[in-house]
């Protein structure tokens, strides 16, 4: 369920989700907006922005996700 959520996620935040689950952001911004939407979606504290700027794909978010709950 975790990464079809995040899929879901980062496609309502404009981003493009290759097969692969690599995700590429619309904009500078749209790591940060990814990262708050899912800290909304699964109640999680504040992603420290170091964290966030290793994931690159959906499985990469879904590991971030395991860990910080």
């Amino acid at each position: 369920m975790t990464p079809a959520l995040i899929r879901e996620i980062a496609a309502s935040e404009r981003c493009t989700i290759h097969e692969d689950g690599t995700i590429l952001f619309p904009d500078p911004w749209g790591r940060a907006a990814l990262s708050i939407a899912i800290e909304d979606a699964f109640g999680l504290d504040d992603i420290p922005e170091d964290e966030a700027a290793q994931c690159v794909s959906v499985d990469d978010w879904t590991a971030l996700v395991e860990r910080m709950r």
